[in-house]
């Protein structure tokens, strides 16, 4: 008969530079994941008291604020529309002084609420808006009739 090996133990011990590595490399994936979350957010604006003008790939543009966005959709809500032009950039020099008509999402007979979710496939841009802006000036003076 075979004289069986006895089985060796082996105890391993961490000392405090191998835990100093170890802590430097948890922190680094850590940064890493949240680096690259951030970074597909996408960074639209998400406080509710800055206008943004959202641009589509049919030439339609809302106005509104983005209070929630992922990798497939940006939530807006107060949003507003255009009627008479598909787009801003319509509007030629001689026509900047002439009256526009700002529509509020939810007057339509469907009565859709107040909030949309466009699929980001569609969104060309989106631009900030100044507080002196046409546009913000209009949705002041509808929110103030209110």
């Amino acid at each position: 008969m075979e004289e069986q090996q006895p089985i060796k133990n082996y105890s391993y011990k961490i000392t405090t530079s191998g835990w100093v590595v170890i802590g430097i490399i948890v922190l680094a994936v850590i940064g890493s994941v949240l680096f690259f979350i951030s970074k597909k957010s996408g960074g639209l604006n998400k406080n509710s008291s800055d206008w943004q003008a959202i641009f589509l790939s049919n030439g339609q543009t809302y106005f509104g604020q983005v209070v929630s966005e992922n990798n497939d959709s940006v939530i807006i809500r107060n949003v507003y529309y255009l009627v008479g032009m598909t787009s801003p950039q319509e509007i030629s020099e001689t026509d900047k002084n002439k009256d526009f008509s700002l529509i509020k999402l939810g007057s339509e007979v469907h009565g859709p609420i107040d909030e949309m979710r466009i699929n980001r496939n569609h969104i060309l841009f989106v631009e900030d808006l100044r507080a002196d802006s046409k546009i913000v000036k209009a949705i002041d003076e509808y929110q103030k009739k209110k």
